[in-house]
């Protein structure tokens, strides 16, 4: 199996440098960039797996990079990671709504990162065999695609429409307005803390309804809001379970 491709965006050459040499060690295939406009090129003739890159960059920056990735790229759909030692709830938020998948904090062991790069390169694995049925009405399976997945994908595509779970005997729904969040509800749970609740959920199905019925709004936090504390229940889940696994 070939590494995966890894572009890393980092104008600082000791700290790329260190980091690249700990992916190589760790299996991937690094490719590096100093700043915005050399990453989109490098993105656009060799798309990479995934990208992992600083927030401050020359001639721009990683959440403008995202950005523009994710709305005028010919490939939106690649896996993105913030690593950066800027710890700021604003820019972390705005790297959020602009498409970013993982903002994570330097220091960080190289086995933590590459826990998350391959989650991520899975989870997109998995959502581009969705990509091209958001037109229209489909199922799936949340061993595949969950409901984090699912939130970005309709909110980067403004759709509306219900979106139907069910995990065992548990039942809920969520109703996307133009790609944001104005109801969610489950048997003894609605709004935000049902959002919350489902996005657990690792098995299950879903069925997505385009437009179909409309429901009252009970969720005032905004979607990007909802996916940034989604994203951080899951990270701290994740931390726990790689905890419980190290070696004492």
């Amino acid at each position: 199996m070939a590494a995966k491709k890894i572009l890393l965006v980092n104008g600082n050459p000791a700290d790329a440098q260190a980091l690249q040499s700990d992916l190589t060690r760790a299996g991937y295939s690094v490719l590096r960039a100093a700043d915005y406009a050399s990453a989109l090129t490098r993105i656009d003739q060799q798309a990479p797996d995934l990208i992992l890159s600083e927030v401050k960059l020359k001639n721009g920056g990683g959440i403008e990079l995202c950005w523009h990735i994710r709305s005028a790229s010919k490939h939106p759909l690649i896996p993105f990671m913030i690593l950066t030692a800027i710890d700021d709830e604003e820019v972390r938020l705005n790297a959020y709504r602009s498409g970013v998948d993982f903002f994570l904090l330097k220091p960080v062991s190289i086995r933590n990162l590459s826990v998350r790069i391959d989650a991520l390169i899975t989870r997109y694995q998995k959502m581009r065999g969705y990509f091209s049925l958001i037109c229209r009405s489909f199922s799936g399976s949340l061993r595949d695609i969950q409901l984090i997945d699912l939130i970005q994908l309709f909110n980067m595509n403004q759709k509306t429409g219900s979106l139907w779970l069910s995990k065992g005997f548990s039942r809920g729904v969520v109703f996307f307005n133009h790609g944001e969040i104005d109801y969610a509800k489950m048997e003894k749970s609605e709004g935000e803390k049902a959002v919350y609740e489902m996005a657990d959920w690792n098995d299950g199905f879903f069925d997505f309804e385009a437009q179909g019925a409309t429901f009252e709004k009970n969720v005032n936090t905004s979607t990007m809001k909802l996916l940034l504390e989604c994203s951080k229940k899951k990270d701290e889940a994740a931390l726990r379970q790689l905890n419980e696994y190290s070696p004492a």
